[in-house]
């Protein structure tokens, strides 16, 4: 059973736009028209499987609701991922994406291939996912995977490095959060799948964070 989410909204001012972050892990930039999100990762839960983990299989089916709130909310033209939409070796869960985009087929999906998009472009073709190889630049912004791998000058918004922060409480107690992590050119993606870590080594002399809960956002 899919968690009951609302949407909750922050609006951030970056590279001359008016950004809006959610606490669904995805930024929709409203004059394009595009929700962008990282990391998906689709076919993690059921490699992990296949090599004998105990991964629940509602993690992949909660995403996808995920992303389907987001759409329904939204109304985007086209969905930009910057990098490791899909994880592993063609399983289950590509056929379970495909079923899934035959609902949502007047979305464009964009990819900006990460470290683990390495599928045949027949793939990609098939599941009607436009590819770009390192980067899509639109208006001064420019979508990579990998800020450390990939430099390129001006602003850039990008995943791969999953940033989240560490809160510490009295009694020895902490928790974790998840967060978009903004500096003067970079803005960086939290994780979109549920089944991912945490980096909370990002420098925060370079970056705000904003972490977010069900409920709200929190600005360190």
């Amino acid at each position: 059973m899919a968690k009951n989410l609302n949407i909750v909204e922050h609006t951030v001012e970056f590279a001359g736009q008016q950004l809006v972050l959610t606490n669904l892990s995805a930024l929709y930039i409203p004059e394009l028209k595009a929700l962008v999100l990282a990391d998906i990762h689709i076919g993690k839960s059921t490699h992990f499987q296949k090599h004998g983990i105990a991964i629940p299989n509602t993690i992949f089916r909660n995403d996808l609701n995920k992303l389907e709130m987001l759409i329904h909310h939204f109304n985007p033209q086209k969905i930009i991922v910057v990098g490791d939409m899909f994880h592993a070796e063609n399983n289950s869960e590509i056929q379970q994406f495909k079923d899934w985009k035959t609902q949502n087929s007047d979305v464009q999906f964009v990819l900006i291939k990460g470290n683990h998009d390495r599928y045949y472009h027949s793939i990609y073709k098939d599941l009607d996912v436009e590819i770009m190889q390192n980067e899509l630049t639109w208006e001064g912004i420019t979508f990579i995977h990998n800020l450390e791998h990939y430099r390129v000058e001006g602003c850039t918004v990008s995943g791969h490095l999953h940033p989240g922060i560490y809160l510490k409480a009295k009694a020895r107690q902490h928790i974790k959060l998840p967060c978009f992590a903004i500096g003067k050119q970079h803005l960086i993606l939290p994780a979109f799948s549920e089944f991912t870590g945490l980096n909370a080594r990002l420098d925060s002399h370079s970056f705000k964070f904003f972490a977010f809960t069900e409920t709200g956002f929190f600005e360190f």
